[in-house]
């Protein structure tokens, strides 16, 4: 799901990387980027990883409610989300806006995801769904 609505913002949005606007970097390096050079709105990298910071971290202290490692999963992982996103932006891939909007609807998806589930009694299971290359949401009625 992330990785959707990713795509389809960079799509409707069209916003270059900030490697463009680079007078550092030859015309001709920019042109090989082709289409990839105006997907910089939201960070694709940044969205998917905190939202496996936060689907990760949401199910461990769902599953293990009195632990004490709660605290060090969410940590750990939103962590290393974090260094996912600074890394984009010094590689020149991303503004500060785009790192901070993927890590929110990255974030909000993953723990979306959970609650969803964890709700009994609603009839509607959302599960992912990877198929090859493609991924996507299964919506299936649980009565």
């Amino acid at each position: 799901m992330v990785l959707g609505v990713t795509e389809l913002s960079k799509g409707i949005v069209g916003r270059e990387r900030p490697l463009m606007y680079n007078d550092d970097i030859p015309n001709s390096d920019k042109l090989e980027r082709g289409e990839d050079g105006s997907m910089s709105f939201f960070s694709g990298h940044t969205s998917f990883s905190f939202y496996s910071a936060a689907f990760v971290s949401t199910v461990f202290s769902d599953l293990y409610p009195d632990s004490g490692y709660r605290y060090l999963v969410t940590g750990t992982t939103f962590a290393a989300a974090s260094l996912v996103g600074y890394m984009r932006y010094e590689a020149g891939s991303h503004f500060p806006s785009d790192i901070i909007v993927g890590a929110a609807v990255g974030s909000a998806i993953g723990y979306l995801i959970p609650g969803l589930h964890r709700k009994k009694g609603s009839g509607i299971a959302v599960s992912h769904v990877f198929i090859g290359s493609s991924n996507g949401l299964m919506l299936s009625a649980c009565f």
